[in-house]
């Protein structure tokens, strides 16, 4: 005969295995019902920014800028404090000459205690490509070339924009030889030192630099729009233009300079409709696009049609002052069915444009010879300002106050363009600047 007390303890042992069975299957029920959740909002989100990331990275890697940029912001709209995300955005951002919004971004890179040495390394890189490379930065991204800094491609490519910016074209060159010496098959490096040969005309070798960019990689497609541009408009091969330009068209669907230019070739090889049909388009995505503007103005004039001609040749010259062959042809248009003080006026103001181009010319020349002399570099920059190229204006007034930070002219140059601009704060600081005689300028 079994013990009372025993068979009591048999029971509650039972009784409690029971609850602790129960217990058990309640919390592995949990963790099941728990698992899609944890998935959902924790590792789903950390997957997805790791690869926003990383698509990210590579897109900045073949310099595809937008790409980057997208991937960047999916990236902090996931998490908002990612330091690494604001810093590569600052640097996709400064890339695309969007100053302001990297320094942004990059402090925020600061905030979220980014890597402290990237972030300088960020910022001696926006100043030499926004201002050219001058001084001791410089001298210190120079040296970080020379010991191969593990950024270095972005270094050579922030050096390389700088020098174009200050039409310092010789270390232009300099510095992308190097480049490509190190990577031979970086087709970015040999874009952009077809774009620098294209600016000293150097003919063939820029071609030859165009090709081996494309050979490395087929789908850049603003290499093919640039190479288009440059076959077009030096009357160099039209049939290839239209060819590298369809090319670009591929990946740049809505890009209106493609289209345009596409336009072009078409009506040069007499296919006028086919030409009417793309700047149609061209306006229906920008309604004020000065150069397609300029084109349907031309096809009208020659077409016999001055009064749409006319109209056509005034708002593309309204659009882009800049552009010395709308003038050209409304001269022509004004000539037909315009008044006599109408030709008169565009007469002088082609003429004065086109002394200005040549005045432009002989100065870049003596940049070769004094590229440090800070009132050669305000003069480049006003003769920009009369030419309408505003921002090329900026910053040659920027790489004067580089040389001589107390240069009156440069000051007094920036000082009306931010007051015309509505940019009081900045008008002050550079009108201070050209009235402060507490140093000798």
């Amino acid at each position: 005969m079994i013990p009372l007390y025993s068979s009591r303890r048999r029971l509650q042992t039972g009784v409690r295995m029971s609850r602790l069975r129960r217990h058990l299957i309640t919390v592995l029920v949990g963790l099941l019902l728990a698992l899609p959740i944890v998935y959902l909002f924790m590792v789903r989100p950390m997957m997805q920014l790791d690869a926003e990331l990383q698509a990210a990275k590579t897109s900045l890697d073949i310099h595809d800028l937008a790409d980057a940029q997208a991937h960047l912001e999916a990236v902090l709209k996931l998490r908002p404090d990612h330091g690494e995300a604001h810093y590569l955005l600052a640097q996709t951002l400064r890339r695309q000459e969007q100053y302001s919004q990297a320094q942004e971004h990059l402090d925020r890179a600061r905030r979220y205690e980014w890597i402290a040495e990237l972030i300088e390394l960020e910022e001696r890189l926006a100043r030499a490509q926004r201002y050219g490379p001058r001084g001791e930065n410089e001298q210190i991204l120079g040296t970080w070339i020379v010991i191969r800094h593990p950024e270095e491609r972005v270094i050579f490519d922030a050096l390389v924009r700088g020098y174009r910016t200050i039409y310092n074209l010789n270390a232009a060159m300099q510095t992308l030889n190097r480049w490509i010496e190190r990577y031979p098959d970086d087709w970015r490096a040999y874009a952009m030192r077809a774009e620098i040969r294209e600016l000293a005309d150097y003919g063939d070798a820029t071609r030859a630099d165009y090709d081996k960019a494309l050979s490395l990689r087929p789908t850049a497609y603003p290499v093919h729009r640039d190479y288009g541009l440059l076959l077009l408009h030096r009357h160099i091969d039209v049939n290839r233009a239209a060819k590298h330009l369809e090319a670009a068209l591929v990946g740049m669907p809505e890009d209106v300079t493609v289209m345009t230019a596409l336009a072009e070739c078409d009506r040069q090889n007499g296919n006028l409709q086919l030409a009417q049909q793309r700047l149609a388009t061209v306006l229906q995505h920008q309604s004020g696009f000065g150069p397609a503007l300029r084109l349907i103005g031309e096809m009208e004039l020659h077409a016999g049609n001055t009064a749409m001609a006319i109209d056509y040749l005034e708002r593309a010259q309204r659009a882009t002052p800049a552009d010395r062959d709308a003038l050209y042809q409304l001269e022509q248009a004004y000539r037909k069915g315009g008044t006599p003080e109408q030709v008169a006026t565009t007469t002088h103001q082609r003429e004065q444009m086109e002394a200005d181009m040549r005045e432009l010319v002989v100065l870049l020349g003596q940049t070769l010879e004094k590229p440090s002399d800070a009132d050669l570099r305000q003069r480049i920059g006003a003769c920009m300002l009369r030419l309408h190229r505003e921002d090329e204006a900026v910053a040659w007034f920027n790489s004067a106050l580089g040389e001589q930070p107390n240069h009156v002219a440069s000051h007094r140059a920036l000082a009306d363009y931010y007051r015309d601009h509505q940019q009081p704060n900045q008008a002050e600081m550079h009108r201070q600047q050209a009235e402060s005689p507490m140093e000798k300028r």
